[in-house]
């Protein structure tokens, strides 16, 4: 008895888009390509499958395609196809078929654009074995069971840009764990047995995607750009360090002065209020078409005399202090008229500026709704098979860090907006990139100095980053980017200390607390300045045995331009520096918590387990990255918040392994987060390290 199955797939569309350059049309082919997976694993086990046929209709637009295939067995374009499989399809199981086509861009369209696109329709697998048909009454196998999106771990092709179905298919490994820190380091790491089909599908650069810890966006304004910037039709316009002036002086030598009685000749000169005027001869035709000659009238009469002066001058351009280039921002302090405005470049010169060279971009707030993240895309760049144990070993990075292989051209700028310099990034890319890159901060700023590296520098950088000089909440959803506030959620969960430190680990570090600050400046003499009273106590200095003291230099000068209480002022007084200094100082303990110990707790949720004390930390369960917990130890009279800054999760149990909390205000082991992944400059290695970036407490 012979038995016919059919499998379809839904309708989906390949396209390519790419623009001439310098007006040539290139031949080169665009190549396209998708795999969709049939799962046949319908079949009866003892089936003996007698053929196999692919039929798959298609259809081109903008010209077509030159050669499409499926599998590498050329197709018909626009037409219906039917491809014998038989001897690829042995048996139950996942069988994936990469579809693709090759477009030569024939096409060239008003807007200088290529299209390329090609719709696969009416895809139908159709196997006919010998045997019964499957049973209606058989139970479902279970990799047939839908799933929903987010719960499971699949396999993709590197070149995916839509995930909404599973790929290759659902991977099935031993383990699957998920880290992350809190502005750091984001990755996958799983085990997959060598067994049936998927595992030798999974390729350096493969994209695996998988559950995370739910978290949301939740709705709010991104904070709009706004910033002067050079002309891109202008490079290196000089920044002067005066308005040029010009001095003109007449030479006026031998030319006789305007006499009102004298009848001159075309091409005369004479002299007249300063200057020196030719006379035109202006001439009126006679109906036989000869020409008369006017009388004369005073010189700057219209139509009788032409201004030539014969002048000597003097220019004083003063010095060029510095020259701005193609799109570099600076901020204008003033208007001088309407030729000169004052400016301040990225590096902090002041000068003058032609208005014509200057342009000022602006862009609204926009509103961005919620999102809720619960899967994230990995991509693979490590694979390790152990032929002993038949298990393969990946380890994926998170798909942001694809960012790091998209650079930047000139990005310099100096006390920006976090939006300012979030737009200077992203227009900065010598490629084009649709990423989004969002934040919410307003009234913070901060410096770039980023040209010719990659974006994830300008992002991620420990130091430099924005990110890091923010201290901002980093939330990742595959390939954009959130910089928000660093508000913290707290559920009120307090953890205290307990006799279970297998499963809890608790650090106190008091190296770099601070309890009396002796901040300084200078006057007007460019002499240390200090307080009459010299320092500045925390409220909690006689809460500790002995007193921790730093210095705080204040960048404010008795006599210099400086901002106080919101205020800019041209001349800073001595009463008003101080003033900066102590609220400087003060910040410390206020905003910086420095005058508390740093605090950690590593928290081993799997040696936990169900024992008696996992009871006090069950709370922990649901918290999420940078949210709030307050710890209590009362043998050292300790009670303070901490923040959650890093964990694992098992993306198979969907439960946390791990979390670390901290107030840490800066760690120095900071990981290697993809931001210096350039030019193979850093090994691959050094991503796993661990390690938290710096958050604000």
């Amino acid at each position: 008895m012979s038995t016919t199955m059919t499998y379809g797939l839904n309708w989906f569309r390949l396209n390519s888009k790419w623009t001439n350059r310098n007006g040539h049309v290139y031949t080169t082919p665009s190549t396209e390509q998708a795999t969709k997976v049939f799962d046949v694993s319908g079949l009866p086990d003892d089936a003996v499958i007698a053929s196999v046929t692919l039929n798959v209709t298609t259809s081109s637009g903008y010209g077509g395609p030159d050669i499409l295939d499926v599998r590498g067995v050329a197709l018909r374009g626009n037409s219906v196809n039917s491809v014998d499989f038989t001897d690829y399809v042995t048996g139950n199981g996942s069988w994936p078929f990469l579809f693709r086509f090759k477009d030569y861009g024939v096409d060239n369209l008003a807007d200088g654009s290529h299209y390329g696109e090609m719709v696969f329709t009416d895809i139908t697998l159709v196997i006919v074995y010998d045997g019964p048909p499957p049973s209606e009454e058989e139970d479902e196998p279970e990799d047939l069971v839908p799933r929903p999106e987010s719960t499971g771990i699949c396999l993709y092709p590197a070149s995916t840009t839509d995930f909404s179905d599973n790929g290759y298919g659902i991977l099935r490994p031993s383990s699957c764990e998920v880290s992350e820190e809190a502005g750091g380091q984001y990755e996958l790491k799983l085990s997959l047995p060598m067994v049936g089909e998927m595992w030798e599908l999974i390729e350096s650069e493969s994209i695996i995607k998988a559950p995370v810890p739910v978290i949301s966006t939740r709705a709010f304004n991104m904070a709009g750009a706004a910033y002067w910037k050079l002309k891109a039709n202008y490079a290196n316009a000089p920044v002067m360090s005066k308005i040029p002036t010009i001095k003109r002086t007449a030479s006026t030598s031998g030319i006789p002065a305007w006499s009102r009685t004298t009848r001159y000749l075309r091409g005369a000169k004479v002299t007249h209020q300063g200057k020196v005027w030719q006379y035109t001869g202006v001439v009126y035709p006679r109906p036989d078409g000869t020409v008369i000659g006017a009388m004369t009238e005073a010189p700057g009469s219209a139509g009788y005399w032409v201004d030539v002066t014969d002048y000597t001058t003097s220019r004083d351009t003063g010095k060029t202090l510095a020259t701005l280039q193609r799109n570099e921002i600076f901020t204008k302090i003033d208007d001088i008229n309407q030729e000169w405005m004052r400016v301040k470049t990225s590096d902090g010169t002041e000068g003058y500026l032609e208005t014509k060279y200057a342009e000022y971009y602006a862009e609204a707030d926009t509103y961005v709704p919620e999102r809720e993240i619960r899967s994230q895309c990995f991509r693979v760049y490590r694979i390790e098979k152990d032929s002993a144990t038949r298990l393969m070993t990946v380890t994926a990075r998170h798909i942001s860090y694809d960012y790091s292989r998209v650079y930047l051209g000139h990005c310099e700028a100096s006390g920006v907006s976090v939006a300012t310099a979030i737009s200077l990034i992203t227009g900065a890319t010598l490629q084009e990139d649709n990423r989004q890159v969002i934040t919410n901060i307003t009234g913070e700023t901060v410096d770039l100095d980023c040209s010719w590296e990659n974006a994830i520098t300008a992002l991620l950088n420990p130091d430099t980053g924005i990110v890091s000089q923010l201290q901002a909440r980093l939330v990742r959803d595959n390939e954009d980017f959130f910089i928000l506030n660093d508000t913290h959620e707290d559920h009120g969960y307090v953890i205290r200390y307990g006799k279970n430190l297998k499963s809890v680990k608790w650090t106190i570090d008091t190296s770099d607390m601070v309890t009396r600050v002796i901040p300084h400046c200078k006057d007007a003499d460019g002499n240390d300045l200090l307080l009459p009273e010299q320092w500045v106590d925390s409220p909690l200095i006689d809460e500790y045995p002995v007193i921790y003291t730093e210095t705080l230099s204040c960048s404010c000068q008795v006599g210099k331009k400086g901002s106080y209480n919101g205020v800019e002022y041209d001349a800073l007084t001595e009463e008003q520096c101080m003033n900066i200094m102590r609220d400087e100082a003060q910040k410390r303990f206020d905003d910086d918590h420095a005058d508390e110990p740093e605090i950690t707790v590593d928290v081993d949720m799997l040696m936990l387990g169900d024992t008696e004390e996992y009871a006090a930390f069950r709370a922990l369960e649901i918290v999420y990255l940078y949210d709030t917990v307050r710890i209590v130890h009362p043998l050292l009279g300790i009670e303070a918040k901490v923040y959650v800054t890093g964990y694992k999760f098992d993306a198979m149990l969907r439960r946390y392994t791990k979390l670390t909390l901290t107030n840490a205000r800066r760690r120095d082991d900071v990981s290697v987060t993809g931001s210096e992944l350039r030019n193979n400059s850093i090994k691959i290695e050094k991503l796993s390290a661990s390690a938290i970036d710096r958050l604000r407490s």
